[in-house]
Parts: structure tokens; C-alpha cells; sequence
């Protein structure tokens, strides 16, 4: 009896100790490939806008950067599962005589879930696949100018559209509960849609496009 009380506690702690190690967070922040595209919309007809490149003289394009929150829990030592918030966007802004964009501004912040697929590599390295899918809150507002006195303004507008994301990368163990990796990823948030304006047109953007990221790893 007493063996047995004895062998049921050391399975009791093992079974404890390794639920420990099973749960990680993790932080990721990293560049998007996404090239931001703005249209707008007239009565089902769409024409593309021209935004200004990254410190233009007449203009600038802000990438936001990306940043990723997950919790992710080991289901196996090749099955994962994770749950993420993401942030995304950018910000232009042209002046008059330059650029018709005046100003455009376009947010993403989404919740996903991934399942990944672990397989281990020499030297205490990770090789992983994921696909992730969930929902973005997406919003676009913006002002185009329409000479050189009067603007159109559009008013911001926020939806929730379904997302989804694949993606692979590697993982270096440097210690039992830190280590630090390298990912790339495809993520599509979807469309996002300004107010109307006065004369019944809108702007539309999407993102869609991959992303580098650098993650840093807490297992506990």
C-alpha cells in the first residue's frame, strides 16, 4: 500500500512539473512586406491612389510596427497550439500639389488562433510550421485633396473582418525556459472601408503580404 501511495505521488509531481513546462508566452516585432494599397471606391467603380514612399520629400509613409502577444501551450513535442493579439497599420500623409492623398491612416489589430507543428533540429534548435486563423478589427479614414483650396474627408470606419496567416520559422533553446527565433509569415487581415464622404465615395485598402518577425520565447 505503501509503494503505492508513494509511486501515485511521484506520478502526481511528475504530471505537475511537466504542465509547468507545457505553457509559453512569447513576443514578437519584426517588418511587414506588405506594400499598403489605397483606392477609392464610386459607385462600385475603384481607382488606385498613389502614396507616398518612406521619407518622400513631399510626403512620408509610416509603417507601424509589427507587434505580436502570444500564449501558446504544448499539446505534444510536435503539436502546439497558440493564441495571439496583432497589431498592424500604417499612416500617409502627402502635401497638396503633390500628392492627392493628404492624409490616410489604416489600423489592424487582430485575434488568432494557430496550431503549429514542431520538429527538432540539432544543437537545441526547432524547426516549426503554423496556420492561424481569426478575426481583425480593421479601420480606414483618410482626406484627399481635390485642388488647391477644397479636400474630401472620410470619416473613420471600423469593421471586423475574418483573418488568416501561415507561416514558418526556427527556435534556439538558450536556456531550459528562454529562447529567441526567426519567423516568416503570410497574414491576410482583410479589407478595410472608410466612411462615405458628402459625394457617396469611400476609401478601401487590404492587407495582405508576409512578414519577418524576431521572436523571443518564455516557457513557465
Amino acid at each position: 500500500m505503501k509503494k503505492l501511495m508513494i509511486a501515485s505521488c511521484c506520478l502526481c509531481i511528475s504530471s505537475a512539473s511537466y504542465a509547468e513546462t507545457n505553457w509559453y508566452g512569447e513576443v514578437s516585432v519584426g517588418k511587414t512586406y506588405h506594400k499598403p494599397k489605397l483606392s477609392q471606391a464610386t459607385g462600385g467603380v475603384k481607382r488606385n491612389l498613389s502614396l507616398p514612399s518612406k521619407d518622400a520629400d513631399h510626403g512620408s509613409l509610416d509603417k507601424t510596427k509589427i507587434t505580436d502577444l502570444r500564449i501558446g501551450y504544448h499539446l505534444s513535442p510536435h503539436y502546439s497550439i497558440e493564441a495571439d493579439w496583432r497589431r498592424r497599420g500604417w499612416e500617409a500623409r502627402g502635401q497638396r500639389s503633390y500628392y492627392e492623398v493628404e492624409h490616410a491612416k489604416n489600423k489592424h489589430k487582430a485575434v488568432m488562433i494557430s496550431g503549429v507543428y514542431r520538429l527538432p533540429l540539432p544543437y537545441k534548435m526547432q524547426a516549426y510550421a503554423k496556420g492561424s486563423v481569426g478575426l481583425a478589427r480593421n479601420s480606414l479614414q483618410g482626406r484627399l485633396a481635390q485642388d488647391e483650396i477644397n479636400s474630401t474627408s472620410y470619416a473613420k470606419r471600423t469593421q471586423t473582418r475574418a483573418a488568416y496567416g501561415v507561416g514558418a520559422g526556427v527556435n534556439l533553446a538558450l536556456s531550459k525556459n528562454i529562447s529567441v527565433g526567426l519567423e516568416y509569415q503570410y497574414t491576410n487581415l482583410g479589407k478595410s472601408r472608410s466612411a462615405k464622404a458628402v459625394d457617396g465615395s469611400r476609401l478601401e485598402s487590404r492587407y495582405k503580404g508576409g512578414e519577418l518577425t524576431g521572436n523571443l520565447t518564455f516557457n513557465f
